[in-house]
């Protein structure tokens, strides 16, 4: 048998969580002082993730062909859209802004 999480539970575990990245964001934009303006951060342009690495990979659809099979005949793959790969990419959280997107204003 499941065992059943009751829906309260459910909230409060997701109510820790953003309490607990809301709290390290306060604490970031506190070591600011009351003075100095946030800014967009220029490294994410506010997003609060970076891009760390990026590249190809074979179309899972038509394995890097390109092409499909439709019936009797082969049409173009609409998932790579004909190229044959997809392109992917790794993120992580900005180490300028600590992913708040912000920065303080210098």
């Amino acid at each position: 048998m499941r065992k059943l999480i009751s829906l309260p539970a459910i909230v409060a575990a997701a109510l820790l969580t953003v309490s607990a990245t809301a709290s390290d964001s306060a604490n970031i934009i506190s070591n600011a002082s009351p003075a100095e303006k946030m800014v967009k951060c220029s490294a994410c342009k506010g997003k609060g993730i970076t891009v760390i690495e990026t590249g190809a990979m074979d179309c899972h659809i038509c394995n890097g062909k390109g092409k499909v099979r439709q019936g009797i005949r082969m049409v173009k793959c609409t998932t790579c859209k004909g190229k044959g790969q997809i392109p992917w990419e790794r993120t992580g959280t900005c180490s300028a802004c600590s992913g708040i997107g912000k920065v303080p204003k210098k």
